[in-house]
């Protein structure tokens, strides 16, 4: 168990300290899925299950529009103390024009950041994205598309407007997946990484294999074989009458051969309440 604890905690600190692609806000805008109506709101109650560990339970509310889109998502601490808040704004054509996201610091108190896209008048594309944070502008993103609409490259520009990175954008319909890579202006390369091309699909990213159940959910997840550990997570779902989960628990494992269960340990559970349109 602590193997994976730590190899969890490493990757985080290392993904956290990579550059993020700046086109993912773009790449990761899809319609929430839904195994039935539209869904116009979800609830979501967490609840830490480690007996260890003093639990830190919190909410989150997100809301969205009759065409599946985000528009809102508030999360709140375990005293219902708003910790921040999310906006997604789109145009006429449905795509995202702004993101907006207030969140309190401690001692610091309520920080602001914003995400501006710009799409080509003549061909609807998307052209262009700002970051801003704290009404300081921090990197302007200049997009290239094919002839399809599809981002290929993008060329990242400091709050000075000198060219700091680029992004490098290909995709494998067949894996359903799409992967980016960040290389300095130099041609170094930074960071890669990997988008699902359709969240309703099974995908397989990074060193992470993915076994799914019968309502199409992610029920296994475990280091691959290269890794040599026998850790893992095992979800169990319960369902509403549509089809959408409404109760997960998150247990850590100990695989044996086939990736078959030997021992398992509860450590999370999420309880959802779902408003239909």
């Amino acid at each position: 168990m602590k193997l994976l604890i730590t190899i969890a905690i490493f990757c985080l600190f290392s993904i956290s300290a990579l550059a993020q692609p700046t086109i993912e806000i773009y790449l990761a805008n899809h319609p929430y899925p839904s195994k039935g109506s539209t869904i116009e709101s979800i609830e979501e109650n967490y609840e830490l299950q480690i007996k260890e560990v003093p639990p830190q339970p919190f909410k989150i509310l997100m809301l969205f529009d009759k065409n599946g889109f985000i528009t809102n998502e508030t999360k709140y601490g375990k005293a219902g103390g708003k910790l921040s808040e999310t906006k997604w704004d789109y145009n006429q054509n449905q795509k995202l024009i702004k993101k907006t996201h207030r969140y309190f610091v401690n001692m610091l108190g309520w920080k602001f950041d914003e995400t501006q896209l710009s799409y080509n008048d003549t061909t609807g594309y998307i052209s262009e994205i700002r970051f801003i944070k704290n009404s300081a502008l921090q990197s302007t993103s200049k997009v290239f598309c094919d002839s399809l609409g599809k981002p290929f490259e993008v060329r990242v520009l400091d709050d000075k407007g000198v060219f700091s990175m680029i992004e490098k954008i290909g995709y494998s319909p067949s894996a359903n997946i799409i992967r980016v890579m960040i290389l300095k202006s130099t041609n170094q390369l930074v960071s890669r990484w990997l988008y699902p091309i359709d969240q309703s699909k099974p995908y397989q990213i990074g060193q992470v294999e993915k076994q799914y159940n019968a309502n199409g959910d992610v029920m296994l997840e475990s280091l691959d074989v290269q890794s040599k550990t026998d850790q893992g997570y095992y979800y169990e779902y319960r369902y509403d009458g549509q089809g959408n989960w409404i109760e997960k628990e998150t247990y850590q494992v100990t695989l044996g051969r086939s990736s078959k269960i030997k021992e398992k340990k509860l450590e999370h559970k999420i309880s959802r309440t779902i408003k239909y349109y």
